[in-house]
């Protein structure tokens, strides 16, 4: 029973841990997009590239879901599965749209756009 609690209380821990990041992805997401970004339409549109080492097709498929399962990326971090996830649901929130593009050892470009209302 004590090796359960435990779990629990580690599965808690990275929850919040991921929520925190989430939010503050988009809050930087925001802040790196008023240097960055660039207006597009009606929208504010910010891309992010990297030249890690990419994702699959199935992956990218199940990014924006709680069926993704984390994997290590080029430093050898791990998640577990929840960072896009919220990410994705906050800019939906917000009318935006998000967008992956990846391919295994090519790297990966986010395009993430939020309204302009004026």
């Amino acid at each position: 029973a004590e090796k359960r609690f435990e779990a629990e209380k580690e599965s808690q821990k990275q929850t919040r841990r991921a929520v925190r990041l989430g939010y503050t992805a988009i809050f930087l997401l925001i802040l790196i997009g008023g240097v960055f970004g660039k207006k597009v339409g009606n929208a504010f549109q910010v891309e992010i590239t990297d030249t890690g080492i990419g994702m699959s097709d199935e992956a990218i498929r199940k990014l924006f879901t709680l069926n993704a399962s984390s994997t290590f990326g080029t430093e050898n971090e791990k998640g577990i599965g929840l960072g896009m996830v919220l990410c994705g649901e906050i800019i939906e929130q917000h009318n935006g749209t998000i967008a992956v593009e990846s391919g295994l050892n090519k790297g990966t470009k986010i395009t993430v756009k939020l309204p302009i209302r004026g």
